[in-house]
């Protein structure tokens, strides 16, 4: 997501299935005001969905090895 006002509009809507989303920002989410990033936390809280740091995408802490 690359601004606030497409998971907003899709945490919005209902959820069709019980999958958890892992919602990367691709914006500075310290950039949003607090109370905004309180709702947006809130409203992925309540379907089980995370929202995520877009630099977690990028970065890797580790590999599976065979």
């Amino acid at each position: 997501m690359k601004s606030l006002s497409p998971p907003m509009v899709g945490l919005s809507s209902p959820k069709l299935t019980f999958r958890q989303r892992n919602l990367y920002c691709l914006f500075d989410l310290d950039a949003l005001p607090e109370d905004e990033l309180a709702k947006l936390e809130a409203r992925a809280t309540a379907l089980g969905d995370y929202i995520l740091a877009g630099h977690l995408l990028r970065d890797v802490d580790g590999r599976w090895g065979k």
